[in-house]
Formats: structure tokens, sequence, C-alpha cells
């Protein structure tokens, strides 16, 4: 991978400014289920050139693009700020009421294609092409913002998300995509193993917390007193129960079956127990002479084996996040397996 890549910066119409490659650092943060970050530090002399809401590309990435959405000067550098294109999905709130019993990915496409699309917005955006990914959910969803929904799902599904533009048509592209099985179990693909055994990781971490985790929910549904509608959510496998209510009253029954409601019901269990899942990972920089090459062998959303054999731990979890910081002539990889700590994406963000 080349060091220190080209940025180009363009308005928000995505007209080209200017190209960038003078800068003493670049933090760019890759995340699977929710937008990332970047972090650019350049000299103040760009400061004139730079503006809030301008679109940062890379050409060697072409499904990775940033906006703007700070400058500041400190400590004599220009200080540029975003994140990824998929943040401008929380510009649109979801005004209507859907109803989901169908593949994740068009839950997904349906309600960008509607909602974000319902107004006329700087750049329109199309839907890339169908991947066909099987997972399903079944769902109610009713005034929330887009983007808190479109996270939900795409960890509901085990699903990534991403927003990319293209200049030649003036236009963005949403696109749902999944990650590959890269666990040293599996014997369909090429494994990926990061290791002290093999010498190719540096500066290893791992981290537990329980602090928010729950395994069991009661999501109380419609109706009052005896008659309020109760689903169970059970992931204890053999855990002490660490129950949490769910207030869901916000999902009717309308149409639906018993047990088309039961399912709905059950699967926002689901979500709220993801969202206060057991905080599990292991995060390290992964040494220039890796075996596994960053973006050929392995890559944002693989499910990866990684291991420390002097802890005794091994796992196989997910690269939910990659971090690229480029300074000097170098450039550091440094891949979070597991579960994030716990963030703010939540389903029930009703307006009141």
């Amino acid at each position: 991978m080349a060091n220190k890549p080209i940025l180009s910066f363009y308005t928000p119409q995505l007209v080209l400014c200017f190209d960038l490659g003078l800068y003493s650092s670049l933090r760019w943060r890759r995340k699977y289920f929710e937008p990332g970050e970047i972090e650019l530090h350049t000299s103040p002399a760009y400061f004139n050139l730079v503006q809030r809401g301008q679109l940062i590309l890379r050409p060697d990435r072409p499904k990775e693009a940033a906006r703007i959405e700070s400058v500041r000067i400190k400590n004599g550098e220009l200080v540029i700020a975003g994140r990824f294109l998929e943040s401008m999905l929380e510009d649109a709130a979801i005004t209507r009421l859907y109803n989901f019993n169908e593949p994740v990915e068009t839950a997904m496409r349906t309600l960008v294609a509607e909602q974000y699309g319902r107004v006329q917005r700087t750049l329109p955006m199309r839907l890339a092409p169908l991947q066909g990914h099987a997972e399903t959910i079944q769902a109610q969803v009713n005034l929330k913002n887009l983007l808190t929904v479109e996270k939900a799902m795409a960890r509901a599904g085990g699903l990534g998300l991403r927003v990319y533009p293209d200049p030649a048509q003036r236009c963005l592209f949403f696109e749902v995509y999944r990650g590959v099985d890269r666990t040293e179990e599996q014997n369909q693909n090429a494994r990926v193993v990061f290791s002290n055994t093999y010498h190719n990781i540096d500066a290893p971490e791992y981290a537990e917390d329980e602090t928010a985790y729950k395994n069991y929910a009661i999501v109380c549904g419609e109706g009052e007193g005896a008659d309020r509608v109760i689903v169970e959510v059970d992931r204890t496998n053999g855990e002490t129960r660490r129950e949490l209510l769910v207030d869901a009253r916000d999902l009717s029954q309308g149409e639906r079956t018993a047990a088309e409601y039961h399912d709905v019901l059950y699967q926002r269990g689901c979500d709220k127990l993801d969202e206060n899942a057991l905080v599990r990972n292991f995060e390290t920089k992964i040494k220039s002479s890796s075996q596994f090459r960053y973006m050929v062998d392995w890559d944002l959303g693989d499910i990866i084996t990684g291991e420390q054999t002097e802890w005794g731990m091994k796992l196989d979890q997910r690269a939910v996040e990659i971090e690229e910081v480029y300074e000097k002539d170098a450039v550091e990889i440094t891949p979070t397996l597991g579960t994030p700590a716990p963030d703010t994406y939540n389903l029930e963000d009703n307006i009141a």
C-alpha cells in the first residue's frame, strides 16, 4: 500500500476543488456498521480553500469518501475532521410506517431509496446493485432517524453499509455488503490469523466489559395490564440471567397475525440485546512485514482469528473497525476484532 494517499477535495456538488498530497498526518478510521471518521493535519495555508461540507475523496479508494464537518487551526496546523459519507443518512428522517418481513438488505435499500430520496438534496443517492444477502428481518419502523435504523439493521444482519460518490454522474451510491469468513477453523476461504505465533502483531490489547451487558429481554408490546403482549428473548446460554425490560408499545399488531406480531417484538428484543452486548474485543497493530496483506488477503468486515498465546486468548471475531494512520513515511494499520464499546444506535428514538 502506498504511503500518504492523495486526497481530492470536492464541492458538495462533486466538483473538484484541489488535490492535496502534503500533510503531516492523516487518521482514516473505517467502520463496518456505521460511518467511519477522518482527521487530517496540514498547513494553515490551505485554510481559505477548505470549507465545511466539502467532500474528501481518495482516488485509490473509489468506495470511500468523507464529508468535512469541522475545520480549526490548532498548534500552528489546520485540522480537518469529518465522517464517511454514510453519515449523510443522518440528514433524513423516516416519516411513514414500514412493516418489514424480508431480507435485511432489501429493507435497508427501501428506506434509503424512499426516505433519503423523498426530498431534493444536493446530491441524489442511488442504489448500487443488489447483492442478494439472505439474512432476514421482521421489524416495524416509523418516525426515526434514517441512519439510526440503518445501523441497527446492519448489526442485526451482520452486514456492512457504505455510501460512495460518483463524480462523473454527480451522485452518491448506497451499498450493503458482507465480510468474508477467514477464521482458522473454516476451509472455504483463505485463512487469516493475527497472532504472536505468526509474529505479525504489535502492542496487542484485549478488553471485556459487562457493565451494560444483558442477555434476556422482556419485550412489552401493545395492551394494558394483564392484556399486555409480552415476548421474551433468551440469550443466557447457561449464564446467569441479566434481564432487560423493553417498552415496545410503539409496535402495534395492526393487520398482523399473533405469530407475526410475536416475531416483530422478538426482533425488537434482539435489537436491544445487541445494543447491550458483552463488549469483547482484540485490538492490535499489524506489522508491515505481515504475511497477510491488508485489503488483499483481509479487509474490513471479515471474520478473523486473533490470538495471543501468552495470555491464553484466542477468538474468532469480525474486523468491525480498522484505523489507518499516515505520518511521515509510514502507515500504521490497527484493526479492532469483536464487539466495540457500546454506542448510541437505538431503534426507539421515536418523535414524542
